[in-house]
């Protein structure tokens, strides 16, 4: 006569619960099938070789310095205070460009870019405006 497992004599949950345990204690080796042909499984390590190291990528060449118009361009006298000091830098930006430096990294337009940086640069100081009182 055979006996039953421990855990078939408990309740309803409780044996639920028991043979889950019981299953979870067990030692984890794969029990054989019957038939099945055998496979040699090496033991753990790498399977094939490490990827070679890159070594880093040599740094960008230096920028240099960020070149900027002192003045407007006399031909752009005739626009508005706010287009003539763009076109001034839009042409000094593309002669920098041109040259391959003088932008120092600079992109045209965004924070902190050429055009934001120049157009401060160009615009009349506090004391040289006529006051307004």
């Amino acid at each position: 006569m055979t006996t039953a497992h421990p855990s078939l004599r408990l309740p309803g949950a409780l044996a639920a619960v028991a043979t889950c345990a019981a299953f979870l204690a067990l030692p984890a080796q794969a029990a054989p099938v019957v038939g099945a042909p055998q496979v040699n499984v090496p033991a753990a390590g790498p399977t094939r070789p490490a990827a070679p190291t890159v070594a880093a990528a040599p740094a960008a060449a230096d920028p240099g310095p960020t070149v900027f118009p002192t003045a407007i361009d006399p031909a752009y006298k005739a626009m508005s205070t706010g287009k003539a000091r763009m076109h001034t830098c839009l042409k000094q930006y593309k002669a920098n460009k041109k040259a391959g430096s003088g932008n120092g990294g600079l992109h045209w337009i965004g924070k902190d870019a050429y055009w934001s940086q120049c157009s401060a640069r160009l615009k009349p100081t506090q004391s040289a405006q006529p006051s307004t009182k």
